[in-house]
């Protein structure tokens, strides 16, 4: 992968994305993080948790210790792929939602000692009911409120519908981390109800490769098995977000990054 660009029409621009383990700012936010990198902004990803609870599901390392240092490995290669670098919160992997004070906490330290432009994180679905996706959005809701400089504050707008499926089947596996009882209208934002889209298909390979970067959450060496067979390809060339905080967008901004920081 190539350097990120150094100078650009972001140059001097900050953007924090904010997300609960390692592989949430690939999958969901990478289109975006790696253009705004390669515009010249100055990208940060802070992580609430190292993904210990988790599964390597290549069965090579323990969940506890173990499972976070690779993890947290596989998070910062794919800061470098991305153009970012990686914050770890280290709070309690699975237990977030049990941590909103300290979670408020991290996330206004780090506003405060970033100070960033614009924040992206999850959605209020937290993609696919994920708990601890639902407490990070709430607690950057709840900081960017609190700000007296509030940053711009997105939430990824996923399509309706597209990770049902996930939160169905880890229901169904008695995975006690997802919210229950969602109904299917839940899942996603309609595209005409998200406020800024970007073309990100100029780096859905950079996207790809980030993804892949997290190999403990995928059999094998196709990372297009990551979560839900054709997850990436539906992900790959535009990323939607609901402006939710904040300095409102420009009316320019549109598919243009620059528009992110004025």
């Amino acid at each position: 992968m190539t350097s990120p660009a150094t100078a650009g029409p972001l140059a001097g621009w900050r953007l924090l994305a904010v997300v609960a383990h390692p592989d949430d700012e690939a999958w969901a936010l990478g289109g975006t993080l790696a253009g705004c990198a390669l515009y010249g902004g100055d990208l940060h990803v802070l992580y609430a948790t190292r993904g210990e609870a988790g599964v390597d599901l290549r069965g090579e390392a323990a969940p506890g210790p173990e499972l976070a240092a690779l993890r947290s490995r596989e998070a910062e290669a794919a800061c470098r792929i991305l153009g970012a670098r990686a914050h770890f919160g280290d709070l309690p992997d699975g237990g977030l939602d049990h941590h909103d004070d300290a979670g408020r906490a991290l996330v206004a330290h780090t506003i405060a000692a970033l100070r960033p432009h614009v924040i992206l994180t999850l959605g209020r679905d937290g993609g696919y009911g994920h708990l601890d996706h639902l407490a990070v959005t709430r607690w950057c809701v709840d900081a960017v409120e609190a700000s007296d400089e509030p940053p711009r504050l997105l939430l990824a707008a996923l399509p309706p519908g597209l990770l049902q499926p996930v939160w169905r089947r880890l229901r169904n596996a008695g995975f006690n981390a997802v919210q229950p009882g969602m109904a299917k209208d839940a899942f996603g934002v309609p595209r005409d109800e998200a406020d800024l889209h970007l073309d990100v298909s100029l780096w859905k390979e950079r996207k790809r490769a980030a993804v892949a970067a997290h190999d403990s959450q995928f059999r094998g060496d196709e990372p297009d098995t990551f979560l839900l067979p054709g997850l990436l390809t539906a992900l790959e060339d535009e990323e939607c977000f609901v402006h939710a905080g904040g300095p409102p967008l420009p009316p320019e901004a549109g598919f243009a990054f620059e528009g992110l920081s004025k």
